[in-house]
């Protein structure tokens, strides 16, 4: 049975579910997500696994704090959750933005990490290019945030699942119009200042996957190859664009599952490249 605890961290609260018994997932959710955004991987999921599935600031249930959500510091509010729970070794996977903080956190304290896991995320920077795109982003959710989420939602996804009616981009958009606009600014702020954190993946000691989508516009297909090079890492490729979770949630769990027990084979043969 899933339970919803709440957690006060500094001058806020945390939101997080927590289902199940065996080793400890922990998800994170991407910008404009929330916790809800697992709901369909988790359904094929083997139930041996203590699933928790945190909203990170501002996002879902958990409140907000600051002008700018730093991933180091949303990285604190998931160890928080991880020392009150009295987790001793986690699968610590997140999706876009939940992939920087779950970086933060790697970087911070390593011992915590069973494997780590990058759901269409990279642990790079981002660019002149990209910072200079957040920042219109900005400008635009200051004028009208509703008109951002509306327009942003759908390019996250598939040209294929924008051709028809998909529920999943009406739910997202529907849940996504629930972040107030500051949240979504602080957001993309935190996102344009984060450093990076490649190193990690050349000398972290636990096994990290790299799971990307072959039509994904936000992370470039260039990064994640050069990425999925580093020693200890396991690339895999769907053919999704950046809402793998979303469009191919059978698939997406079947991946992690067959990371987790290190199931090389499985990861080969669904792998599209």
């Amino acid at each position: 049975m899933m339970q919803h605890h709440t957690l006060p961290f500094k001058s806020t609260h945390i939101h997080f579910t927590d289902q199940g018994k065996g080793q400890t997932v922990i998800f994170l959710h991407g910008f404009l997500e929330d916790a809800r955004m697992w709901q369909g991987v988790k359904r094929y999921l083997p139930g041996n696994y203590r699933v928790i599935c945190i909203d990170l600031f501002g996002h879902g249930q958990s409140d907000g704090i600051g002008f700018i959500y730093r991933m180091e510091e949303m990285a604190e509010a998931v160890e928080a959750v991880i020392k009150t729970l009295r987790l001793r070794k986690v699968h610590l996977v997140g999706h876009s933005m939940g992939g920087y903080v779950a970086l933060a956190l790697a970087e911070h304290n390593p011992d915590i990490i069973r494997t780590l896991s990058l759901v269409h995320s990279t642990a790079r920077a981002d660019s002149i290019r990209k910072k200079q795109d957040r920042d219109r982003a900005v400008a635009m959710v200051k004028r009208d945030c509703a008109g951002f989420i509306k327009h942003a939602i759908p390019l996250l996804f598939s040209l294929e699942a924008r051709k028809k009616p998909v529920k999943a981009i009406d739910r997202l958009t529907k849940n996504a119009l629930q972040i107030k606009a500051g949240s979504v600014a602080a957001s993309l702020e935190g996102m344009k200042i984060r450093p990076d954190r490649e190193a990690i993946l050349h000398f972290a000691p636990y096994p990290i996957l790299l799971l990307a989508g072959i039509n994904d516009t936000v992370v470039s297909t260039q990064d994640m190859e050069e990425q999925m090079q580093a020693d200890g890492v396991t690339g895999v490729w769907l053919p999704t664009a950046h809402m793998g979770p979303w469009e191919m949630p059978k698939a997406t769990a079947e991946v992690l599952q067959a990371f987790w027990t290190n199931n090389h084979e499985v990861l080969q043969n669904m792998s599209v490249r």
